[in-house]
């Protein structure tokens, strides 16, 4: 039988309302944790989530269990 197997890597931009420096290093990096687990929760690996004041950067892998739409929405 013949098996397809594919990865998917997602590289996900959001920026803040107006890009305005809204994200300040004392929470910075419990904002970084907090997305890594919500992409762990959707069974979609967080590899790298990182940023700026004005924005935000997410690599993660895309499961197959859960479609690109509902995983941007939450």
């Amino acid at each position: 039988m013949g098996q397809s197997l594919v990865n998917n890597y997602l590289h996900i931009v959001f920026n803040t309302k107006g890009v305005k420096a809204l994200i300040c290093p004392p929470f910075e990096k419990e904002l970084h944790v907090y997305i890594t687990g919500i992409c762990n929760n959707l069974e979609c690996p967080a590899l790298i989530v990182g940023g700026y004041t004005d924005h935000i950067h997410i690599l993660c892998k895309h499961s197959q269990k859960i479609t690109l739409m509902a995983l941007i929405q939450s």
